[in-house]
């Protein structure tokens, strides 16, 4: 009976390590200021270097501070100050459909993309309370501001597609062109360079080399 008891705790035990295996989203690389996570299971803690983001993690970030994660398959995701973003969807290149959902509650954030997504049935979506943004593969910048429910997409390579919450139809926005736009108003594509961008690529630093560290480097939240 005991054996048989210890077997089926083994097995437990085995089912929800690579439960956690497969949700695993990526790895913090680079933590400045104020960074905390609070984990699906309602535990807080203050984000480091080499700790692993599953499904479903709260990242914060205060004044003057950002967060760089790698995932899986190489994505980079660079979390500004004042930030709120919620890791909710990942399924990476080793499973049968690519997906990942970002939910950018407040705040800012950069996303580099190496991997590629039809948007159809592989998507990449960065979720704003009154928004979606979807890409191919690219680079571009999120930001939404809660009070005045004004989102802004600034796309630095490939095209993003932006779709307001009221709308039926998405509008493209190209390299080089962003929209600035609040919630109820018509959405108008800028062409003109934004002024921010230099400053934003600058605070918002992707380098091109960044990897995830070593299976036993990294650490996950509890």
């Amino acid at each position: 009976m005991r054996q048989l008891v210890s077997i089926c705790l083994v097995g437990m035990s085995l089912f929800f390590f690579e439960s956690k295996a497969d949700s695993r989203f990526g790895v913090v690389l680079v933590v400045k200021g104020n960074v905390n996570i609070k984990a699906t299971s309602g535990a807080d803690k203050t984000a480091t270097v080499g700790l692993d983001l599953v499904e479903g993690d709260k990242l914060t970030t205060g004044p003057e501070s950002t967060a760089k994660i790698v995932t899986v398959d190489r994505n980079v995701i660079v979390v500004g100050e004042k930030s709120e973003l919620v890791f909710e969807k990942y399924k990476h290149e080793d499973e049968k459909k690519k997906a990942v959902v970002l939910n950018l509650k407040e705040g800012n954030v950069r996303s580099s993309i190496k991997k590629k997504y039809d948007q159809k049935e592989e998507y990449y979506h960065i979720k704003t309370p009154t928004s979606v943004a979807g890409v191919r593969g690219t680079d571009f910048y999120v930001e939404h501001n809660v009070a005045s429910k004004e989102n802004v997409i600034c796309t630095f390579e490939g095209k993003v597609s932006y779709k307001p919450n009221e709308s039926q139809t998405g509008f493209l926005v190209e390299a080089g062109k962003f929209i600035r736009h609040k919630q109820g108003e018509d959405v108008k594509i800028i062409t003109a360079k934004a002024p921010w961008v230099e400053k934003t690529l600058k605070s918002l630093e992707v380098t091109g080399k960044e990897e995830i560290p070593a299976g036993d480097k990294s650490k996950s939240v509890k």
